[in-house]
């Protein structure tokens, strides 16, 4: 037979089926437009941190050193071996005169022009950079707007500090006195720096940027809390030749692009992109039961068009081509239309934070995706239907042996409770009958949509749980105030230790120490009132100067395990013996986003390490010192810290109190896109029994007929369609709740596994519960419609054509 002729039938069955093909088309459409656009929005997230990195041209080294300036910086640093670049510039310290605002200020200045345009190129995302000639301009980052409240536009008054006063605070001699001149500076852009995207205000705080004209002008007048340098690397090993280089400065920070933010910043990506591939996978799902079944019926061609085609000499793969042609093609065009849809799709990817790191937002077309997704779709939907038709011609040319198949009433028997029995019956109907439903597909879609939406919620629920408690994330104190005043910081936390409202205050003295040929931020907790310390995730705290506590990701690098010993160097100090006796949770007073990455030892041993004479020395050996408050419950906070302040020289600073790491917040930023896939599983759910309860109900119009000719009244026949649907959702139900439940606490786990913080995932069985009765209330309501048909129609009507 020629192809001619197998095209001619096939054009004769889509002339026949043109109203079924329109909605197949539209239902390959629909289905593959969500699932390309979630998946080339997963693809564009999973991108957009490395397009980051280098369309800004991210240095690999940050170098934090007090000492060391913005002119001597790239020479002192760019002399080191494995050093390809280096861009500094200088901190000039100031204090907002805006109502409200309390926190220290650093507007960061460069006499390079080219600072900010080589090496970490800054993003403007509002108005534009300073001119290099003003002295007047500034840019502010994002979190410096939001805490200032300043737009482009603005202009603001900036208190300073002269070099001379400044020395005298570092040196412990005074407090701080604002005796610089006062700087008037207007707002002429935002910016995002890479710092930013990691999301915690302790990792980012408000940064200014200014031009060289003002690093001419105030250079020498205002007192510079250090330089910032950018360094680019060509040689891993490079990074301790930095470090061992600024350790001859007072105080310094070296860390990597990824230890300072990129790191964190990718897992909270990832999590995004797992996300939208779970909504694609559950689209997928949804997508194939439903395309699949409309496929099935479309190649389900009546036995005399088979019959004839055979009569005239058609053989079975021609037959078969001919009743699938229309489907392949009608589905093919669909995909074509999906392609489309998801290139205009594409400008609301990425989301939340990746969407802050996409440097070419807006519409996106990703050849990787939608050329190569389309293709193994259509491949898919091809081999689908292919195998429908040739299933659906073997049955008719070849019947199979009809098998004796008892009544409806010989399986349930007759009695009061009939209807229920029947409609459990239907529900687990294998669908072997060509009147029957199979329940497996309908099973397959429910319990795909209550897994999915069991795990948002557990997932969800594990959120907001670690968010409200910040001793999971290390922050076991009320508030960590700035000392203020120009006396001996011990001998003042002395005197408050006799505040009734204060149950506990100390000091956390940190700096960084080598572990096994990695720097790690160590903290001290030195306390004198009460306790203070990092929860513990295993062991316990040292409590001897030869014990240490190491963070989960610093256990990880240094291989490490609790009982082993390991050598721990400060810098200029001898290797000393100490052994993990516990893992920790760090707080996020580090300078690292990562909680793991953190040791702690006791206050002796950092006394032994750095040579330091006693706690108030250690200031000066590397190991800043900071006071830690911990309040009596129920005190009233506001008026409490008024009071600390004026008498004991502390200020209270908004960005020094608990705040979530960056990742939760990031993951925050991400509730509705998670919320949207809770929402679109149950939407699943409730489409599979839908169309369970649709096609069933009409496929058993013949049983429908015999029961009620049998006697069966019509609230009879609705309740067993009632059984029915509440049967597969009750069945839905059981499958998907505990797979569901242990999906959601592995995703959170795997969700804040490198954060270093104490993993809890949440189980709120309350709020499962009750989606489980909503779900049964749901089935009962979709089982409205089939059931009141199949009541309303006489056993005649029915059975008219038997």
């Amino acid at each position: 037979m020629s192809v001619q002729a197998v095209v001619l039938v096939a054009r004769a069955e889509a002339r026949r089926r043109l109203g079924s093909l329109a909605f197949l088309f539209i239902l390959v459409a629909i289905v593959g437009s969500v699932v390309l656009s979630a998946l080339a929005g997963a693809h564009r997230s999973a991108t957009v941190l490395d397009r980051y990195l280098n369309a800004t041209n991210q240095a690999d080294v940050a170098a934090y050193v007090l000492g060391l300036g913005a002119v001597d910086a790239p020479h002192v640093l760019g002399a080191i071996p494995g050093v390809t670049q280096v861009s500094a510039a200088d901190f000039f310290l100031g204090r907002p005169t805006i109502p409200g605002v309390s926190d220290d200020f650093g507007v960061l200045a460069s006499p390079d022009p080219g600072f900010g345009a080589t090496l970490n190129r800054y993003v403007v995302t509002q108005g534009r950079l300073p001119l290099a000639d003003r002295a007047d301009e500034v840019v502010l980052n994002g979190p410096a707007e939001k805490s200032l409240g300043l737009h482009v536009g603005d202009s603001f008054a900036l208190e300073t500090i002269t070099p001379a006063a400044f020395d005298r605070v570092v040196s412990g001699q005074a407090g701080v006195v604002l005796d610089g001149p006062t700087m008037h500076l207007t707002v002429v852009g935002v910016i995002q720096v890479g710092e930013d995207l990691q999301g915690s205000i302790h990792q980012s705080g408000p940064l200014a940027v200014a031009s060289p004209a003002f690093w001419h002008k105030y250079t020498g007048a205002v007192g510079v809390n250090g330089s910032y340098s950018a360094v680019k690397i060509n040689d891993p090993s490079a990074v301790d030749r930095v470090r061992s280089a600024v350790s001859v400065y007072p105080q310094y920070s070296v860390t990597t692009v990824g230890q300072s933010w990129a790191d964190t910043t990718r897992s909270a990506i990832n999590v995004e992109v797992v996300a939208l591939l779970a909504f694609a996978g559950m689209a997928l799902i949804a997508g194939a039961l439903a395309v699949g079944q409309a496929i099935t019926r479309q190649v389900g061609t009546d036995p005399d068009t088979v019959m004839i085609t055979r009569a005239m000499g058609f053989l079975t793969g021609e037959r078969v081509i001919a009743a699938a042609l229309p489907a392949i093609v009608t589905g093919a065009f669909g995909l074509v239309v999906a392609v489309g849809a998801a290139f205009v799709a594409s400008g609301l990817f990425p989301l939340a934070i990746a969407r802050a790191a996409e440097v070419q937002p807006g519409i996106h077309f990703d050849p990787i995706v939608l050329i190569s997704g389309s293709s193994v779709l259509v491949l898919a939907l091809t081999v689908w239907t292919l195998v429908a038709s040739r299933h659906r011609d073997v049955r008719i040319v070849h019947p199979p042996m009809a098998r004796a198949r008892r009544s409806v009433v010989a399986v349930v028997g007759i009695g009061p409770r009939i209807a229920p029995r029947l409609g459990v019956r239907m529900a687990l109907d294998p669908g072997q009958n060509r009147s029957t439903f199979s329940a497996r597909s309908a099973l397959i879609g429910i319990s795909a949509g209550v897994t999915s939406a069991v795990a948002a919620i557990v997932f969800l629920a594990s959120l907001q749980t670690a968010i409200a408690t910040p001793a999971d994330y290390g922050w076991t104190w009320s508030a960590r105030p700035d000392y203020v005043g120009g006396g001996d910081p011990i001998e003042m936390l002395k005197q408050l230790a006799g505040e009734d409202d204060v149950v506990a205050a100390g000091g956390l003295f940190q700096g960084d120490t080598q572990i096994r040929g990695t720097t790690v931020p160590t903290q001290a907790f030195a306390a004198v009132k009460g306790s203070l310390g990092p929860p513990v995730s295993a062991g316990r705290l040292p409590t001897a100067i030869e014990e240490i506590a190491l963070g989960s990701s610093t256990l990880r690098i240094t291989g490490l395990a609790i009982g082993e010993e390991a050598e721990v160097t400060a810098p200029g100090g001898q290797p000393v013996k100490f052994t993990v006796v516990g893992e920790v949770v760090g707080s996020q007073l580090t300078s690292l986003p990562d909680l793991g990455a953190v040791a702690v030892i006791t206050p002796d041993a950092a006394i032994k390490l750095t040579g330091a004479k006693d706690l108030g020395d250690l200031n000066y050996k590397g190991f800043n010192g900071n006071v830690l408050l911990t309040y009596a419950p129920g005190v009233d906070e506001a008026s409490l810290e008024t009071r600390l302040a004026d008498t004991y020289h502390l200020d209270f600073r908004e960005s020094y109190r608990s705040t979530a790491p960056g990742r939760l917040l990031n993951i925050e930023a991400m509730k509705e896109l998670v919320i949207g896939l809770l929402a679109f599983s149950a939407v699943v759910a409730a489409v599979a029994l839908a169309h369970t309860m649709i096609v069933s109900t009409r496929r058993r119009a013949r049983e429908f007929g015999i029961l009620a000719a049998l006697g069966l009244l019509r609230n009879q026949l609705r309740s067993m369609v009632w059984t029915q649907a509440c049967t597969l959702a009750v069945l839905g139900l059981v499958l998907g709740i505990p797979i569901g439940i242990l999906v959601g606490r592995v995703a959170w786990r795997a969700a804040i596994a490198s954060v270093g913080m104490i993993v809890s995932p949440a189980l709120p069985l309350l709020v499962i519960v009750a989606g489980a009765l909503a779900a049964v209330v749901a089935s009962w309501v979709i089982a409205l419609v089939p059931g009141w048909w199949a009541a309303r129609t006489s056993a005649g009507t029915l059975l008219r054509t038997e």
